[in-house]
């Protein structure tokens, strides 16, 4: 007999048979987190200093971003028809990107007040789109401008270190 095709033959075979068990469940073998949950997974995963609070809100701004949080978290599970696997990667790719806003809020409350205020840039670019539309191509190009400083992709996925990590 063997697995319906759509089990796609050219995973591995442990990754074909988590996806199988979970549609088995209908679902339920692997689930995505809750906003609060994936938020406190994220702050666990920072590892602040101690007795540091984690706080992922920007102080005296709405927490709008959240709502677009729950959006997404909805997304996943209504629309992205997610295997097994996809749940779990989707789960580390928000738990990365909220780790780096509370070490990057961490850091910011930490500085002096006008520390930001002094380090003017004019002119910043911002390169943003969807895979596999060139955007790598666009930022290889633009480090070849020795007047440009591009990030490094470590800077942009921990831009800052936590507790006993390496720099």
């Amino acid at each position: 007999p063997g697995l319906p095709t759509e089990y796609h033959p050219h995973r591995p075979l442990p990754i074909v048979l988590i996806n199988a068990l979970d549609d088995l469940v209908g679902g339920r073998l692997i689930s995505l987190p809750s906003e609060d949950a994936i938020i406190h997974s994220a702050c666990k995963a920072a590892r602040l200093p101690t007795g540091q609070a984690c706080e992922v809100d920007v102080p005296g701004e709405a927490a709008e971003w959240r709502e677009g949080l729950r959006e997404l978290l909805q997304s996943y599970k209504d629309d992205a028809n997610l295997t097994a696997l996809g749940k779990l990667i989707a789960s580390g790719q928000l738990q990365t990107w909220l780790k780096a806003r509370a070490r990057l809020l961490h850091a910011w409350r930490g500085l002096p007040d006008g520390a930001l205020a002094a380090q003017r840039i004019d002119r910043p670019i911002l390169i943003v789109g969807l895979p596999r539309t060139g955007t790598t191509f666009l930022l290889n190009l633009l480090k070849q401008d020795p007047a440009l400083r591009t990030p490094l992709h470590w800077e942009l996925v921990e831009p800052i270190p936590g507790e006993g990590e390496p720099p």
